[in-house]
């Protein structure tokens, strides 16, 4: 009855400073206020004026109540958005207010974008060189390390072909082990990113807890960057061979169900190596299973891009990269 009483007394006199400070406080405090505004004189006690009329204190009220949500609709100061759903959750037959939030969401947004001024670009652009880039975001890492993965390729199979690095040339041909692949895919990666990107190779990122407990997770490259605001972006790489039968359902099975359940990783990708040579020993039974699963390159590329489309879709940020290993 106090409140009561010492409300409809303030909002009389609209310039006492009482408006202007409450509209200085954290969004949370606004918040709250409009909840006990709204208990105490809900909408239907607005009165309704044919004519020219003075303004009384249930008139002031509910002209304050719409300033409260005009406010933190379009401030744009951080925690407007979450103070509008907190008036939403007391107020849930109020569902206009659900339009209210997303122009809020906009707003915050717009406020708090990062810019950067043409002079910064130049500077930039005079200091750029191959060793540098702009990561902001895991989408930004995620593109870097695409980019890449393309020069990776073009390191195994270029003029001066790397790929006799993943397999054994003496007499009995035939490529080395799936680790070898990744340990190095992750020599490369960390020779040829900037420094503050960092590679690390057969992370565990979930451990068995107890003897009958889920088992442990582990994946074959981790890497990490951080953005402006030093908030560390993380991408994984899980890798497979063509001979490997897990390949066929590892972007979905291993990426993430179990790798990345935890939510850790902010993008994936899975990197398959495609392994062919006419002289592969046949003794060695990684052969003939190096073309069960898919029969050739193309329709492992076609099968896995359709499949990560398809994950993308679900709303996991990942990718599947098939990269030609063959001995020719």
């Amino acid at each position: 009855e106090w409140g009561r009483q010492w409300i409809e007394t303030v909002v009389m006199d609209w310039g006492n400073g009482f408006v202007k400070g409450l509209f200085t406080c954290d969004p949370d405090i606004i918040a709250e206020t409009y909840i006990w505004l709204h208990a105490e004189y809900p909408a239907h006690t607005c009165p309704e004026h044919q004519e020219v009329y003075s303004p009384e204190p249930l008139d002031e009220i509910h002209k304050l109540k719409s300033y409260i949500i005009n406010h933190l609709t379009q401030s744009g100061f951080n925690g407007s958005t979450v103070a509008l759903k907190k008036i939403l959750r007391q107020c849930p037959e109020d569902t206009w207010l659900s339009n209210c939030i997303l122009e809020a969401q906009t707003a915050e947004q717009a406020k708090n974008i990062t810019t950067i001024s043409i002079e910064d670009i130049k500077n930039l652009y005079d200091k750029m060189d191959v060793s540098c880039r702009l990561i902001n975001s895991v989408q930004d890492l995620h593109v870097l390390i695409l980019e890449k993965l393309d020069e990776y390729q073009l390191f195994l199979q270029g003029d001066n072909p790397a790929v006799g690095d993943l397999w054994n040339t003496n007499a009995s041909i035939r490529p080395q082990n799936e680790e070898y692949l990744s340990d190095h895919l992750a020599r490369f990666l960390k020779l040829t990113l900037m420094s503050g990107i960092i590679i690390n190779r057969e992370v565990q990122i979930r451990r068995k807890l107890y003897k009958g407990g889920k088992s442990g997770s582990r994946t074959d490259i981790w890497i990490q960057a951080t953005d402006e605001n030093n908030q560390i972006l993380t991408l994984c790489i899980e890798v497979k061979c063509n001979w490997n039968a897990s390949a066929k359902t590892a972007l979905s099975d291993q990426l993430i169900k179990k790798y990345m359940s935890g939510g850790t990783a902010g993008a994936r990708i899975l990197l398959l190596g495609w392994y062919a040579c006419q002289d592969w020993n046949n003794d060695d039974n990684r052969q003939a299973k190096s073309t069960k699963t898919w029969p050739d390159i193309d329709d492992a590329r076609i099968d896995l891009e359709r499949q990560a489309i398809q994950e993308c879709n679900a709303g996991h940020w990942v990718s599947a990269k098939l990269i030609d290993c063959s001995l020719r």
